[in-house]
Parts: structure tokens; sequence; C-alpha cells
């Protein structure tokens, strides 16, 4: 859950607009038009939030089931498919020029309060309609030879990278809860356990997430090996993750660590460009998510549903049982791939 801050709904809109007409290259640019209705949608979604869930931060605090709710409640009232890829393009758009806007201060916000892009997640696991999607598709989640795939290629420098990359798919956290992970929330490292504070998650509450045996290796190397204290914030830092410039790495730089090694593992798919003209791509670290969830419902041992659930932080379980109509379909898909089972002559 985000931090109280003061924060300014209207002129974060009026910089948001300006931004994406006159702060991004050319071919990202928007029209006027398309902005000031990229607006209206930002508002109307305020509203929805803001009736919904009086007592919260408002658009600071929103999840994907938000969204997910939300862009419902519109499909019920008549609104077509275009219509309601338009209303997700817009607030994609503005939660992901939100992080910028903070950085550069340009309103007044603190950068660590920004959530993470609600629409991110609702990509892989909820459909508004075809018109959406590219030709080519894309993955929802990352088998787990591909997984190996992707570790084989994180970026620079990787034993920090490498990391990252294994905490996201090994405990299902998000990358806001790695970012903000704290040295004390993953000690000691045998018992395997890593606390997730209250005021990181989306749920608003402190849940428990486990790793492999192997990744405590990783994590000693890392925090005793002199790897972490190369950081130039470590000194001042409690968190897991310092960089050279922060004491906590950044979501933002999370997701292009991610992105580059699927790139680099020939793993990356275009999806669709959306209407702001934004390519969406297929692995992100919310595929490293759902990778989790998806492998972990898998046989031979699956684990059930609801202790999926609680590993997730999702309030609500019909959230987590999406994740079973992957599985089936796959199922679904091997059984017609094998031919069904043999049969005699007759």
């Amino acid at each position: 859950m985000a931090e109280s801050v003061a924060f300014d709904l209207d002129e974060a809109l009026e910089e948001f607009e300006r931004h994406i007409r006159f702060g991004v290259p050319e071919k990202e640019r928007v029209a006027e038009s398309t902005a000031c209705g990229y607006k209206r949608d930002v508002q109307r979604f305020e509203e929805f939030v803001a009736e919904e869930r009086p007592n919260t931060e408002g658009l600071l605090d929103v999840t994907t089931s938000d969204l997910r709710q939300y862009l419902t409640l519109k499909r019920e009232d008549g609104d077509k498919p275009r219509t309601i890829v338009k209303r997700r393009s817009a607030l994609s758009r503005f939660y992901g020029v939100l992080p910028k806007l903070a950085e550069d201060g340009v309103i007044a916000l603190d950068p660590d309060a920004v959530p993470d892009n609600p629409e991110e997640e609702l990509d892989q696991i909820w459909s508004v309609g075809k018109s959406h999607k590219s030709k080519k598709g894309g993955k929802a989640y990352l088998t787990p030879e591909e997984v190996t795939a992707l570790y084989k290629h994180v970026p620079a420098p990787r034993k920090r990278n490498l990391l990252i990359c294994k905490l996201l798919y090994q405990t299902g956290c998000r990358r806001n809860e790695c970012a903000t992970l704290r040295l004390e929330d993953v000690e000691p490292l045998e018992n395997q356990e890593i606390v997730i504070r209250a005021e990181n998650a989306k749920s608003g509450k402190e849940r428990t997430v486990y790793y492999k045996e192997s990744l405590i290796a990783d994590l000693r190397e890392w925090i005793y090996g002199g790897y972490r204290d190369a950081e130039g914030k470590s000194g001042e830092s409690e968190y897991l993750i310092p960089t050279r410039e922060s004491v906590h790495i950044h979501p933002n730089h999370i997701t292009q660590i991610v992105k580059k090694a699927a790139e680099s593992a020939g793993l990356q798919a275009h999806v669709y460009t959306d209407s702001g003209g934004k390519d969406r791509d297929s692995v992100t670290p919310h595929t490293l998510r759902h990778s989790y969830a998806i492998n972990m419902l898998k046989p031979p041992n699956p684990v059930d549903v609801r202790t999926l659930q609680a590993h997730l932080g999702h309030s609500d379980l019909s959230v987590t049982e999406e994740y079973l109509d992957i599985v089936r379909d796959d199922e679904k898909r091997e059984y017609i791939r094998a031919g069904g089972p043999p049969e005699g002559s007759e």
C-alpha cells in the first residue's frame, strides 16, 4: 500500500498531458484530443475508486483487481471492446508516466509512493476482446526451461540481476515488493522465508513467501560476499538491493532488467501496440509472477489454489483461480496434440 502523500491529481493530469504530447519522441506523441480523452478516462477511474474504496489513497493505492472490476462494470454498461481498450490504454499510459513525473520532481509525489502499473498484470490474465492482441500473440507465462534461459541471459551486473530474477520467479512477489525488501525481511537465510511487509504489499497485508534452498547460496554471496557492499548506497541502506544512486533499486529498473534478459534469450515478443503508440511486451516482471503461479499449479506436485492465493497475496480467490483456467487450457492442448489415448483397430 502506498504511503500517504500530498497528491494533486489535477496537477498530475496536466503534467501527464504535457508529457505525452511534447515530452516523448515524436512517434509516441498523441494529439490534443487523445490526451484530453486520456485525462477524462483517468478521472472516471478515480471517481470509481473513490466510491468503491473511500478509505484508501485513491489512485496511489489501486490494484489490478480494482481495474478489472472497473472495466467489467464498463463492459456491462455497454462499452464496446474498442472503448475498453482505450480506457486500458489511458490508464496504462498514466501509470507508466507517473514514475518519471515523480522522479523529475514536476509533481509533488515521492517516487517510492508510485504504485505498480495495475494494467501490466491485467494484460496477461484477463481479456477484454481480441482487438488489443497482436497476430503473434504472446505467452502468458514461461516454462521452467524458458525461465532457465532467461537466467542465463540477465544483463550486467549479473550477480545482482540474476538474484532479482530468481526472487521474482521463486517467490512470486511483485516488482515493487522485490525492490523494497529489507535485509531483515530475508534473514535468517536458512529459514527460506521472506516477509512481504504490509506497507509494500498491494493488499496492505503482510505475508510470507518462500524460496528454494538453492537460492540461499545466491543470497549469502550477494549479502556477505562483497557484491552488495560494492553498490554506492549500501552503507546507508537497510534494503536488500541498493544501487549506486539510491538506497533501494527502483521498480522500473527491475522491469528493464527482465525485459533485457528476455530479449537476449529470444523470449520477448511484441504483444500489441496500445492506442497511445506504446509497444507492450510479453515478458515483464509480472510474467515471472504468472510463471510462478501457473508452474506451481501444474503436475507433478501442484499446490492447492488457496495456498497459492496466500503466497500471491490475492484478497480475492477468483483472481487466483484464473490461473487454473490457463492450466486447463494447456492440458486440453496437450491432449489434442497427443491425439488422445491409443485404441486398437476396430
